[in-house]
């Protein structure tokens, strides 16, 4: 065996574990952002890493609302919290159970939500 070949070999034998380290992380990594955006479509409807404002679904206190569309006047008095993305939810007072919500965002906006199946 010549001194190029013996080198070649050892140089390879010693980045294969590297090869393979770095393929690892970058499955693990691909794993956890598949996670992530399956978590992101169940809770919010949309295929994404981070849910934008507007979205299809709102979770909120433990209850899931669909939106139902652009909402005309004023919302309801009761300043019930954040919005998950931004904006503010306004609806009946937290004693009892909204069955519509309205989301004010921070450009003057709104959006209905409406609870989704049971109370």
């Amino acid at each position: 065996m010549t001194t190029d070949q013996s080198a070649d070999v050892s140089s390879g034998g010693r980045l294969r574990p590297v090869v393979w380290i770095v393929a690892l992380l970058a499955c693990v990594g691909l794993a956890g952002g598949i996670v992530r955006v399956v978590q992101v479509h169940q809770a919010y409807g949309v295929w994404a890493v981070q849910p934008g404002a507007r979205t299809p679904k709102l979770p909120f206190h433990g209850r899931s609302y669909h939106r139902s569309g652009a909402v005309t006047g004023d919302p309801s008095s009761v300043d019930l919290g954040p919005a998950p993305g931004g904006g503010h939810v306004f609806g009946a007072p937290m004693t009892d159970v909204p069955t519509t919500v309205v989301v004010r965002y921070g450009d003057g906006s709104t959006a209905g939500y409406t609870l989704s199946g049971g109370s």
